[in-house]
């Protein structure tokens, strides 16, 4: 149970932080029943509306693993009581490439919105 736990709440986490950037910037969230799939597509995005142009904020391979850890939420918040340790492993893996990989990946968009000062 507390693997399930610690997946879903950084999962959430993680989404609330996405979601944030997304109103930093001044777009709206997703919304509905399939707003947790929609809000990794659209962060995994570039946006070239007009008035509004943004790079994608993560790369393919870490919406991936995004997209690995909203499945493996789901399963936790749905199916735990049948919860089997065998197919937790790409969600563990997908977990310690994130745990790697995220800040860098958040700090490149940061850096190309809002570029460090000379």
């Amino acid at each position: 149970m507390a693997l399930l736990h610690a997946m879903q709440s950084a999962h959430t986490s993680l989404e609330v932080a996405l979601k944030r950037i997304l109103d930093i910037l001044g777009e709206e969230p997703p919304a509905g029943g399939q707003s947790h799939i929609d809000l990794i597509k659209r962060v995994s995005r570039a946006v070239t509306a007009p008035g509004h142009v943004r790079p994608a904020i993560l790369t393919p391979d870490i919406a991936g693993d995004v997209d690995e850890s909203r499945r493996f939420r789901h399963r936790a918040t749905h199916d735990y009581d049948n919860f089997d340790p065998e197919r937790a492993l790409p969600s563990l893996e997908a977990a310690r490439r994130l745990a790697l990989s995220l800040k860098p990946c958040i700090q490149a968009f940061k850096n190309e919105i809002d570029p460090p000062s000379a």
